[in-house]
């Protein structure tokens, strides 16, 4: 007798692995599609977990940046966003030019990023933090777990210090469930 009908989906459905933080920003580095659809003078942002589309996933976006010794760096509007799947081989699920299809309401201006105070170590520092808490939280926003609120104001603090004050409504808006879910 066959039994499968009966068998709840989630017992006989492959696991499938979910890349962690870590992963993932080691795997943008090398991405082929950052290699072919980003021009080398944007700069590319930090990969944040998302819901967006129906798929656990990362969230990027690129702007065009110009950078010059000793002076602050001035970053355009996102001109282009993506979606990887969070699983195994992060295949792009979506990747739109943000005049075709943006991914919020809102209109981007040219900004002034505040120049970096810390040493290299300290940044590296600060990214080291953010990587290990969203390594720790990122499974439990996929889960739709609340997560302990300690935990998610301790990973809010270290992304907001990496992230520059002027760039953080793109952000936001590139992964509003991810930020209402930390903010919860």
């Amino acid at each position: 007798m066959n039994t499968s009908i009966n068998t709840p989906i989630e017992a006989t459905a492959p696991v499938k692995k979910v890349l962690s933080y870590s992963e993932i920003r080691n795997t943008q580095r090398t991405h082929p599609l950052q290699k072919s659809l980003v021009p080398v003078e944007h700069t590319v942002s930090l990969p944040i977990p998302t819901k967006r589309a129906g798929h656990l996933a990362y969230a990027f976006f690129a702007a065009p940046a110009v950078r010059q010794p000793g002076k602050p760096m001035r970053q355009g509007a996102p001109d282009r966003w993506w979606l990887l799947d969070a699983h195994g081989s992060a295949a792009v699920i979506i990747y739109a030019l943000y005049d075709v299809q943006p991914f919020s309401t809102e209109s981007y201006e040219v900004v002034t990023l505040p120049l970096v105070t810390g040493t290299l170590a300290d940044l590296k520092a600060a990214l080291s933090n953010l990587e290990t808490q969203m390594n720790a939280l990122t499974p439990v926003f996929f889960a739709g777990d609340a997560g302990d609120a300690g935990a998610k104001k301790e990973l809010s603090t270290a992304l907001f210090a990496v992230l520059p004050e002027p760039l953080q409504p793109q952000y936001r808006a590139l992964a509003p469930d991810f930020f209402a879910w930390l903010e919860s």
